[in-house]
């Protein structure tokens, strides 16, 4: 069964991802016309279940930033797409939580750990323009032996478009989380709640969408 998408969210990282414009009667039209494509999937699988995203899921810092500014409705109805920056500015003084990542013969410590399949992130943001949809890996990025103002020059860097660097970047078919206290996480911009362990996979071509096939990466 192939997914058509209609943006209708704040940053519609999927539609973005898959080449699907912003305007309604645009997007209506690619669904009609019926062209489709598979790309790459993924699932974090862990004790309490199982949860299958598309473009990333993101493991601590920024999944806690999405708690907040979700379960805050006043906030979120009063600040909209801002209410994620008001809460990402509390985060950065707030003491972080760190859990271990392993992905073969890596392993590493983090307070912050995303998992990309789509090329978006947080909007248009890109973390890099050599990212793929459909080659059965996905993109880990692990925030490793960072302090705020490390963390502000990444973001920086991101928000400007300009080449990131102190980031650790791996790709992957899956990866492992393993962490003494629970760790906030999303998968695809909704907050799922905590976990202390967690595998995640990449599904390759296990999802089909109604788009245009030559505008997936």
């Amino acid at each position: 069964m192939a997914i058509g998408i209609i943006p209708a969210g704040m940053s519609d990282v999927a539609a973005l991802s898959l080449g699907i414009p912003r305007r309604f009667e645009d997007a209506v039209g690619i669904i009609k016309r019926g062209k489709t494509q598979r790309v790459d999937s993924g699932v974090v699988i862990h004790p309490g279940g199982k949860r299958y995203f598309y473009t990333m899921a993101d493991f601590g810092f920024t999944a806690d930033i999405v708690r907040i500014a979700e379960n805050n409705l006043f906030i979120k109805n009063a600040l909209g797409k801002k209410a994620h920056y008001a809460a990402g500015f509390y985060k950065l003084l707030a003491r972080k939580k760190f859990f271990d990542i392993t992905c073969g013969d890596y392993s590493g410590r983090s307070f912050q750990a995303i998992f990309m399949n789509g090329l978006f992130w947080g909007g248009g943001f890109r973390w890099g323009n050599d990212f793929s949809q459909k080659d059965g890996t996905g993109d880990l990025l692990v925030f490793e032996k960072m302090n705020i103002l490390r963390l502000i020059n990444i973001l920086s860097a991101l928000v400007g478009g300009r080449e990131i660097k102190g980031l650790t970047r791996l790709r992957t078919s899956s990866a492992f989380l393993r962490s003494e206290r629970p760790v906030p996480w999303h998968a695809d911009g909704e907050f799922m709640g905590f976990l202390s362990e967690a595998e995640i996979k990449i599904l390759p071509a296990s999802a089909q969408f109604l788009c245009e096939p030559d505008a997936v990466i």
